[in-house]
């Protein structure tokens, strides 16, 4: 059967479905060589594989995006936090200061 309808046959040596299959040509049928496949089906394949490369390409570049976006915003944490402790430092100093002119001015009154 094979040598009559060697289409009709799958890789595993399964017979196909359709007798119609059988009939057909090897040439016509989905089970043919990737080197005989038409010009036109390459081509369509060389496009895909193109475009699976530039959608990778967008993705690593985007990644590195979005990993320069966070170094970014790691470094301008750093700088708050930085800033937010000199503040308190600050407000720290500013509020002694004023507790202890309090205390002074406590202590002329009390020598009055």
């Amino acid at each position: 059967a094979t040598q009559l309808f060697p289409c009709a046959f799958g890789v595993e040596g399964e017979v196909a479905v359709s007798l119609t299959a059988a009939a057909v040509p090897c040439e016509d049928t989905a089970m043919k060589p990737a080197s005989n496949a038409e010009p036109a089906e390459a081509e369509l394949m060389a496009s895909a594989a193109e475009e699976a490369k530039r959608a990778e390409e967008g993705a690593r570049a985007a990644d590195g995006a979005i990993e320069d976006e966070r170094k970014l915003l790691a470094d301008e944490e750093g700088r708050l936090k930085a800033v937010g402790r000199a503040g308190a430092e600050a407000a720290t100093e500013v509020i002694d200061g004023k507790q202890e002119a309090k205390e002074a001015e406590e202590a002329e009154e009390a020598e009055e």
